[in-house]
């Protein structure tokens, strides 16, 4: 199984909709993925670094699982344009990518 990691940096002067990525994002990401070999979504909401008193590194950390890379390269082709969209409504951060081979 891979995963497509997305990380949503917590600098200053960046604005996060916590509410639109929970409510709203969500959907319009598993709608646009389920027919292209999404097999799960997991959404993190960044609470602190490891001292409590810290800002989190990260605003919120996305994993998509796909049974495969080229189900994940099929599925970017397809939407990238409409999910990169959709992000823009509520972040003016870029994510950050990774793609992983999960291993346990």
């Amino acid at each position: 199984m891979f995963v497509v990691t997305m990380f949503f940096p917590n600098l200053s002067q960046i604005v996060f909709d916590q509410g639109y990525y929970l409510n709203d994002h969500l959907k319009n990401v598993k709608n646009l993925l389920d027919t292209l070999g999404l097999i799960d979504i997991e959404m993190q909401i960044g609470i602190s670094d490891t001292n409590p008193e810290t800002l989190p590194q990260y605003h919120a950390i996305t994993n998509l699982k796909f049974h495969s890379i080229e189900d994940i390269h099929n599925a970017f082709i397809k939407t990238a344009k409409e999910i990169i969209s959709d992000t823009s409504i509520f972040t003016n951060s870029k994510p950050v990518f990774q793609i992983s081979k999960i291993i346990v």
